[in-house]
């Protein structure tokens, strides 16, 4: 049997695949085809075709400073900061919910493992508001960052002094 149009069989595995991200992730993501190629299959007995997509999901504004060193100082992306879940008092964090908080910020590359939080509480809008204090070299002395507790990602962050300045 022939092999059928890529163009073809790309476009039906693009649909297919935008119905399936719409199922399983909430928001508005853009499919962009990569590549498709097709080779035969002895085990199948017949031709198959792969198809490589990336999905990329629209940002809103985001801003992100760095200093005269080129080391990143603030960040801040305004959708996450627009729309935030979570309770709407603001309560301290539980101490066990802490450690988890300390991964997520380590997510941000700003954060070592050797990283202390000083301070943790969740503020009216929902967010955890988190210190975080370290003395190791490479990596900024003191930042606090708000993360967002139900999708556990950073939302912003402010490096309040770099250590080796």
């Amino acid at each position: 049997m022939p092999p059928r149009d890529i163009a073809e069989l790309s476009g039906r595995a693009l649909a297919l695949m935008r119905a399936r991200v719409s199922e399983l992730l909430p928001g508005d993501f853009r499919p962009a085809p990569i590549e498709a190629e097709q080779d035969f299959d002895p085990t199948l007995l017949r031709v198959v075709q792969t198809d490589r997509i990336a999905l990329f999901r629209a940002f809103s504004r985001v801003r992100f400073e760095c200093d005269a060193l080129g080391r990143p100082v603030r960040f801040e992306e305004s959708a996450r900061l627009s729309d935030p879940p979570g309770p709407r008092e603001a309560a301290p964090v539980e101490p066990a919910r802490i450690g988890r908080l300390r991964e997520i910020a380590a997510t941000t590359g700003l954060v070592s493992p050797h990283a202390r939080v000083t301070e943790a509480g969740y503020r009216a809008d929902g967010f955890a508001d988190i210190a975080v204090e370290q003395f190791v070299p490479g990596f900024p002395a003191r930042i606090r960052l708000l993360v967002d507790p139900q999708d556990e990602l950073v939302a912003a962050f402010q490096v309040q002094e770099w250590g080796d300045a």
